[in-house]
């Protein structure tokens, strides 16, 4: 029996070295390693647990309350990490031709999508709250998206009317499947107001790359394309330039 209690005592100490750990480095502002020490202590006292139980040495009761309060504890800082996480990724205008802009876009994009799996993987007990940080990560992610697809939509219409008819179809064709797949994973509170936009610019793409597909192979016709005007969130019609979907507007 006095070794049993050996063990649960080690245990028991085992996580109060853990909690002192997550405090000092909660303090330190490193919550990372502060959610990583309450689940060494989250882990140290469930095995207390097991062993009082089973041999009915220790205090249950005293275990039972320590892993609720620690586990309130740990997940206090995992929601408010991924949070403030997903708070300071900014991500900036679609890249052009400048290679430093290029980087910080792709690796913008990389750590939504990384914290996007991480909130999907976490194991808290506050549904609502993920639920929140979920749609703010998924909102700026849509948001980036949508710029760069109608970027890409741009230099698709500009191929088109090089007559690079194959490349601008091609162009299309993957802006529209991109988009399709963030509209599609994303939630409708995440969408926001770039559902609507996201919809008429897949329509747009989805259009426009049948239109090239058929010049591509000497089909030509009447038929032309439909523009975008870059600086807006609106459709030109077909054969309608960006300056004239303005000026219409204006007029209006």
């Amino acid at each position: 029996a006095e070794s049993r209690e050996a063990i649960y005592a080690a245990h028991v100490e085992r996580a109060e070295a853990a909690i002192e750990d997550a405090e000092t480095n909660r303090e330190s502002g490193d919550i990372e390693a502060a959610v990583a020490a309450y689940e060494r202590a989250l882990d140290a006292y469930r095995e207390a647990s097991e062993v009082a139980t089973e041999h009915d040495v220790g205090d249950s009761s005293f275990i039972d309350e320590q892993r609720s309060s620690i586990q309130a504890r740990r997940d206090d800082l995992a929601v408010s990490s991924l949070g403030r996480r997903v708070s300071e990724i900014e991500i900036p205008e679609p890249p052009e031709d400048s290679g430093a802009i290029q980087d910080e876009y792709d690796d913008g994009i990389e750590r939504l999508e990384s914290l996007l799996e991480q909130i999907d993987d976490a194991d808290v007990d506050r549904t609502e709250d993920i639920d929140l940080i979920r749609m703010e990560a998924q909102r700026k992610l849509v948001a980036a998206r949508f710029r760069r697809g109608k970027a890409s939509a741009q230099e698709a219409i500009e191929l088109f009317e090089s007559e690079r008819y194959l490349e601008a179809r091609e162009r299309f064709n993957d802006v529209s499947e991109r988009l399709t797949s963030v509209r599609d994973s994303a939630s409708p509170e995440a969408l926001g107001e770039h559902a609507d936009e996201l919809d008429h610019l897949i329509e747009l793409c989805d259009r426009n790359a049948n239109i090239a597909r058929k010049q591509s192979i000497g089909l030509t016709g009447d038929e032309d394309i439909q523009r975008l005007d870059p600086d807006a969130n609106t459709r030109a019609e077909p054969g309608e330039t960006p300056e004239q979907l303005q000026y219409d507007d204006e007029e209006r």
